[in-house]
């Protein structure tokens, strides 16, 4: 759909003169468009080949991949891609259900358009497990290591341990743990047999989520 511009030379004796003639292209421009994996299904695992339709005139291309919005792309940006290219590998995609956004840009002329395209993860969020010590038993002295399983999905721990009650923190309290931490090595607790209660929050999505335990101080 671009200008065409013409100038046809003619040399008349030792000049050369030339006269101007402008056309338009046929057509019109288009975008890529995203192939496989299908528009707004769900993504087959971490590790995704991405797949899109050249477009008519773009120069280059781009893909952005995200999880915090339309348009983000926290996860993956391709840098820019040569007109001919139709795919990108990506790895190390989130696999516990939430939505990715994907938007792939075409550059055309001197304008960067897209289009966008939401998918969602396989597989459903999970909090961290108490692994040691065993939920339920008693603690082996007043210096403890609590440890636990990594769940799929949260972005942050934190670990309350009290003895006044369900969800009571005035024995411990972690503070903020990062999404790689498995274990919390605690001291000074009581050991007079009362109840000790555990609980592990698991930030998934924004939202903190919680699960509780008991143990019986030695």
């Amino acid at each position: 759909g671009e200008t065409v511009y013409v100038r046809l030379w003619s040399k008349i004796g030792s000049t050369w003169d030339s006269t101007d003639y402008t056309y338009t292209e046929t057509g019109s421009p288009t975008q890529a468009a995203m192939s496989t994996p299908v528009p707004g299904s769900q993504l087959p695992g971490a590790n995704v080949t991405f797949t899109w339709t050249l477009g008519q005139g773009p120069s280059l291309y781009e893909l952005y991949i995200g999880s915090t919005g339309v348009g983000s792309s926290n996860l993956y940006i391709s840098g820019q891609l040569g007109n001919t290219t139709t795919s990108a590998s990506v790895t190390g995609l989130p696999t516990y259900g939430e939505t990715v956004y994907v938007r792939p840009w075409s550059k055309i002329g001197s304008t960067w358009d897209y289009t966008d395209y939401t998918y969602t993860e396989t597989g459903s969020p999970t909090q961290a497990a108490m692994s040691t010590p065993v939920p339920g038993s008693q603690l082996p002295g007043a210096n403890v290591t609590f440890t636990w399983t990594l769940g799929q999905g949260p972005s942050l721990y934190e670990l309350y341990i009290g003895s006044t009650g369900v969800g009571s923190s005035n024995l411990y309290i972690s503070g903020q743990l990062g999404n790689t931490t498995t274990s919390a090595s605690v001291t000074g607790l009581p050991a007079d047999g009362q109840t000790i209660y555990v609980r592990l929050w698991s930030k998934i999505n924004g939202s903190w989520l919680y699960t509780d335990y008991t143990y019986t101080a030695e």
